[in-house]
């Protein structure tokens, strides 16, 4: 499996950034991007979120998450998922 670090790098190399252009572009240092590369750390929520601003690509993407893995649970069956756009609705428009 892929980790985070390597998809943040092969996501720079692919726009043709340098972890410097990175830091600046996010604000952060360029340690800082070295170090999730490396996986000697990982960024924040916030600073996950500027680099999928930043490389154009789902947060989802950057986490090796596929939204294929999410529809193949075993929890999510049509009948849940019927049952759960229901009840949402029913928060969300309430029967008067």
């Amino acid at each position: 499996m892929v980790s985070l670090g390597i998809r943040i790098k092969q996501e720079r190399l692919r726009q043709g950034l340098t972890q410097e252009a990175v830091a600046e572009a996010i604000g952060v240092s360029r340690t800082a991007v070295s170090k999730w590369e490396s996986g000697e750390s990982e960024p924040t929520i916030q600073n996950l979120v500027a680099l999928s601003r930043l490389f154009d690509v789902g947060v989802d993407s950057l986490l090796g998450v596929e939204k294929q893995q999410y529809s193949q649970h075993p929890e999510f069956t049509p009948e849940a998922m019927d049952y759960l756009k229901k009840f949402v609705s029913a928060i969300i428009k309430p029967d008067k």
